[in-house]
């Protein structure tokens, strides 16, 4: 899986990497949380004027282009901000219609993919903070098995025109400032495997060994 040709070209890590906030992409489910009087009063977000369907946030989706549906105000970009600057920029918008409001911004369905190491078997591992790292992903993922290469880690990050490809070596106490990545949505973190050809050998040929001592033993039988 994700092979690279022989003389390819990773992508250089830079301390950016470990310091950088999320940013929206298409197809993130967005909740929107609002308050008036700097979080002192709660403000019905949905088309429900009482009752106990009444919510101060709502969940929207990132379309195709890039923006957000809110109430009011109808369709808003989002794609490529942070949190906290679509916070402020709809915090604004609000300042129309309420005292002070004060507004947070959560990505609800961000996730990535983890290969650990045993070939053919990941996990997908819900972002459940902006700040998740590579190192805390392994992790959540049952971490690097015996299979797995450690000082072979890549990074792969679906970005257009096509996607970034980092290694990391995480087998050294130096490696944990690459560990230390910012996540990113559908990123992709694939440990490369071992190939153990003995073993691989040993699980094929086992079954053929079997089957062959159980026919020497009926033949030898039945010449007796």
């Amino acid at each position: 899986m994700f092979k690279t040709p022989k003389n390819y070209t990773f992508a250089t890590f830079s301390d950016t990497l470990t310091t950088q906030n999320y940013k929206i992409v298409k197809n993130d489910l967005v909740r929107v949380s609002l308050l008036s009087n700097n979080g002192f009063k709660k403000v019905n977000l949905t088309e429900e004027n009482s009752g106990q369907n009444e919510k101060e946030f709502i969940e929207t989706l990132v379309e195709l282009d890039d923006s957000i549906k809110l109430p009011l105000f109808g369709r808003i970009k989002a794609v490529g901000k942070t949190t906290r600057q679509l916070e402020e920029e709809v915090e604004k918008l609000y300042n129309l219609y309420y005292v002070d409001p004060f507004v947070t911004v959560t990505v609800t369905n961000r996730r990535v993919m983890v290969f650990h190491g045993t070939a053919g078997v990941g996990r997908v591992i819900p972002l459940t903070n902006n700040n998740v790292t590579v190192l805390e992903a392994i992790a959540l993922s049952g971490g690097i098995t015996d299979d797995g290469k450690s000082y072979k880690v890549k990074l792969i990050r679906n970005v257009k025109p096509e996607p970034v490809v980092y290694m990391f070596d995480l087998s050294t106490v130096a490696g944990l400032r690459e560990g230390n990545t910012v996540l990113m949505a559908n990123d992709i973190i694939y440990v490369e495997p071992r190939i153990r050809v003995a073993r691989r050998f040993a699980n094929e040929i086992a079954p053929l060994l079997t089957i062959l001592s159980t026919v020497l033993i009926l033949t030898s039988l039945l010449k007796k």
